[in-house]
């Protein structure tokens, strides 16, 4: 063989380790990219996890802002309510009391059936003076 031909494998060679080697690298530049591609799949579907839990969020945080107006208005309501009751059975009291002075008795006659979301009845009384 001459100098030649030896040169030439040589050169044949090292080009063939340099085409392995940069065959290798290009391999791995694709999956390095392929995995690059799965997680910007990973952050795309945690993007939007968090947006539909923030949507549900909010639509619960609405619910209970009006969860608790709502309640508020009971409370407000039932608190006026009781109010007028006190007032109610003040006046009561006072005229049982001049009742009393004036020799009469109250004798109840009827109570009415509650017609409304709140249980609100009354009571009519006659009087009858005493013998």
């Amino acid at each position: 063989m001459c100098i030649r031909d030896r040169y030439q494998r040589r050169v044949h060679g090292e080009y063939e380790k340099r085409l392995q080697e940069l065959e290798r690298e290009r391999t791995q530049i694709e999956e390095d990219k392929a995995q690059v591609d799965r997680y910007k799949q990973l952050l795309l579907k945690q993007r939007d996890i968090m947006i539909a839990l923030t949507t549900r969020l909010n639509e619960r945080d609405e619910t209970i802002v009006q969860l608790q107006e709502e309640l508020e208005a009971y409370d407000r309501i039932h608190r006026e309510t009781e109010e007028m009751l006190d007032v109610k059975k003040t006046r009561v009291a006072q005229l049982e009391g001049y009742i009393k002075s004036k020799g009469l008795s109250l004798s109840l006659i009827h109570i009415s059936e509650p017609t409304r979301l709140l249980s609100i009845s009354y009571a009519v009384f006659c009087l009858k003076k005493k013998k």
